[in-house]
């Protein structure tokens, strides 16, 4: 019985253990692979979290230019505001020279039949002083 178990033993050894010894290998190589696979995982982390902080970045200025074109549009629209206030104040300047200036044109004509009849009587009192 002990002659069958050195066999068992020696069959073990000789063909289970070479085959244990290929397979340990493979084991050892899987894990160089394996950690230089986790480096590159890490490396590419920290690239990827680099580039998130920069989008980050500029999406905060993108952000701030918008808060700046937010703020420039109002202020325009407020100088659009004030600028239709002037306009509608000039439209009702523009009335009143019109109405002024009907005005004057009746005084001219007045003050030109005034100086008509001042002239007729100048006139008249010329004839009358005449004929005395």
């Amino acid at each position: 019985m002990s002659d069958i178990k050195e066999n068992i033993i020696n069959s073990i050894k000789t063909l289970i253990l070479p085959e244990l010894s290929k397979l340990q290998e493979g084991i050892n190589e899987i894990r160089i692979r394996q950690e230089a696979l986790e480096k590159q995982m890490v490396m590419i982390n920290e690239n990827v979290l680099s580039n998130s902080r920069r989008i980050d970045e500029i999406n905060k200025r993108i952000d701030a230019i918008n808060q700046r074109i937010d703020d420039t549009n109002k202020s325009v629209n407020g100088i659009n505001q004030r600028i239709d206030d002037t306009n509608k104040r000039l439209d009702f300047v523009y009335i009143e020279i019109g109405e002024i200036k009907k005005e004057m044109e009746r005084l001219k004509r007045e003050d030109s039949v005034t100086a008509d009849i001042l002239h007729r009587m100048e006139v008249l009192e010329e004839r009358v002083l005449l004929k005395r």
